[in-house]
């Protein structure tokens, strides 16, 4: 017998469907739990997972050519009903997951191999993925970035792998009274109805296990760099744009998200200011990020 299970992450409302007694519930409690709510309508997506997937004529979109060996990797075929995804796990390079999800994004199947672990972190990433199709024609982003919230703004840190992201954000818990985590690697952003950019927790949030339901508006978003000495500038919109369109999930191949994510990433630049801050791993950038970041008004033009 299956067990159903609905979720609201980002005020977008979705249901799971595993199998009643399957561990993979234990697994995933501690991040989905927090967002586990009731629907009163009928759920943006529908996940299932299932132990096999009819097979189906399938073209490659796209073969995952990453060679960093610690990231996952990601090939994406067309069906004649949707799209399959298969992943495949770190430095084992073994295939743990395969998702199918229909043409409209609304239904999706998923298969599991591995050991318990692997077949977590596949329906763990499968689940994300859902959820960036079915709502990227949303104004939906998720950004991969670190986010705090001081004095009920949000404040998101962008930057590359290792750059020092989660760092920043630990440096302001430290620094900065009444600053709290609300997400370390996969915060939502979303333009709600007047316009305005809000940040959500999410049930993604790499090694950290901050799973928070909480939302706050966006006070400022921030690329971080290495240097030898702490410096911030404000950001054009021009540059305001190619510093997120990095830190944001999305699927470039398929016109019709990539269309949507750059319409979604130019409301963002016009309703919050972006900076560059150049830095050291030290408390003093946390306080000059602090002081500076969401003190102007965001840029217009």
């Amino acid at each position: 017998m299956d067990k159903i299970e609905s979720y609201i992450v980002a005020g977008h409302g979705f249901r799971v469907i595993i199998p009643e007694g399957e561990h993979l519930w234990r697994d995933i409690a501690p991040a989905y739990s927090p967002f586990a709510a009731p629907l009163t309508g009928q759920p943006l997506f529908e996940v299932t997972v299932t132990d096999s997937i009819p097979p189906e004529d399938a073209s490659l979109i796209l073969r995952d050519s990453n060679p960093r060996e610690e990231e996952a990797k990601l090939d994406v075929w067309r069906t004649a009903q949707g799209y399959l995804f298969a992943m495949r796990t770190p430095f084992t390079d073994r295939q743990n997951c395969q998702l199918h999800i229909s043409d409209d994004f609304r239904t999706a199947r998923v298969t599991l191999s591995g050991n318990r672990l692997e077949r977590f972190y596949g329906l763990n990433s499968a689940l994300m993925l859902a959820f960036l199709l079915a709502t990227a024609q949303l104004d939906t982003v998720l950004m991969h970035a670190s986010a705090v919230v001081k004095d009920e703004k949000a404040y998101l840190f962008l930057g590359r792998s290792g750059t020092g992201k989660s760092t920043h954000s630990r440096l302001w818990l430290q620094a900065i009274a009444g600053t709290t985590l609300l997400n370390d690697d996969h915060p939502i952003l979303r333009i709600d109805a007047q316009g305005s950019v809000i940040a959500y927790g999410s049930p993604w949030s790499g090694k950290t296990p901050c799973y928070h339901n909480a939302s706050a508006p966006v006070g400022g978003i921030v690329r971080i760099r290495r240097a030898t000495e702490n410096r911030i500038r404000r950001l054009s919109p021009i540059e305001s744009y190619a510093s997120l369109l990095p830190g944001s999930s999305g699927m470039l191949w398929q016109k019709e998200l990539a269309d949507c994510k750059d319409n979604t990433l130019q409301k963002i630049i016009t309703g919050v200011a972006c900076w560059t801050l150049e830095c050291l791993p030290d408390e003093a950038a946390a306080l000059l990020c602090a002081s500076t970041a969401g003190k102007e008004e965001p840029c217009n033009g």
